[in-house]
């Protein structure tokens, strides 16, 4: 059909054929692009030297040449709002600030070993103990039967240096004393707080209080006499007995010698 509108058409001295309208150059023109892309693809497919295509994820189109210098160190996606996807190039590392060379203001706590010696003063020995020994009997006064309880009464025995006949002097301030147990760690004293002649002494709980306190007067040659503070009578051994577990009482002053007492080291 084409043969024919050529050789009908065509006019003397011009070589193209009537009919060579616009359609027909663009189907020519079509016919041309696709020979050329099948060229173009034969050609790539066969370069044995060609580098593979590239595809960057989110991107929809293939691009070639060698990997970018980010992608080359596994870079790790960078989570932020607003990318669409890809590998990023790992971020440079956040420069430090160098050291200050300033001396430090704040001084360094001193260490265990190098704590301050403690200020207060160690506290005063206990006093030493002391036996009192009758002068009349030359026995010592004790807590019968190393009883602990309160009102276990005071007696002579013969000296044996038990705890019970152990006693400690302590100040009770005016010049007076509390005389304590050692073995119970009472103090002796008029029974009840009594002020009667012949009252008992016994060991009750250190309180403090008058009955308990004793004033060291001096009787020659060494011995003393303890006069009680709240009924100004003595510690006396009673009728100035020789037997062992003859009670303590208090009774009024004189100077007999069972109301002197010798003081000596336990």
């Amino acid at each position: 059909m084409i043969g024919r509108m050529v050789r009908r058409g065509r006019h003397r001295g011009s070589d193209r054929p009537l009919g060579w309208d616009a359609p027909t150059r663009l189907a020519s023109s079509l016919a041309a692009a696709a020979v050329l892309a099948s060229v173009l693809v034969v050609t790539v497919a066969w370069q044995p030297n060609q580098l593979p295509l590239r595809f960057t994820p989110g991107d929809g189109a293939a691009a070639t040449g060698p990997p970018r210098p980010a992608e080359q160190a596994h870079p790790t996606s960078t989570d932020r709002p607003g990318d669409r996807g890809g590998l990023t190039a790992a971020q440079p590392a956040e420069a430090k600030p160098l050291p200050s060379t300033a001396p430090d203001p704040t001084p360094d706590p001193p260490a265990a070993d190098e704590a301050a010696e403690p200020t207060s003063e160690p506290a005063p020995p206990a006093p030493s103990a002391v036996l009192l020994i009758a002068a009349h009997s030359g026995k010592c006064a004790e807590v019968f039967g190393l009883r602990t309880h309160d009102g276990a009464r005071a007696v002579q025995w013969d000296c044996h240096g038990g705890d019970n006949q152990h006693f400690q002097l302590l100040d009770a301030g005016a010049g007076h004393v509390t005389i304590r147990a050692g073995h119970s760690g009472k103090c002796l004293g008029a029974k009840d707080g009594s002020r009667r002649d012949q009252a008992p002494v016994v060991q009750v709980s250190c309180t403090g209080a008058a009955s308990q306190q004793f004033r060291r007067d001096d009787a020659g040659g060494g011995q003393v006499r303890f006069v009680l503070r709240h009924s100004g009578k003595c510690l006396d051994v009673f009728g100035a007995s020789q037997e062992n577990d003859a009670p303590l009482i208090q009774w009024p002053c004189h100077h007999n010698p069972n109301q002197r007492w010798e003081l000596n080291p336990a």
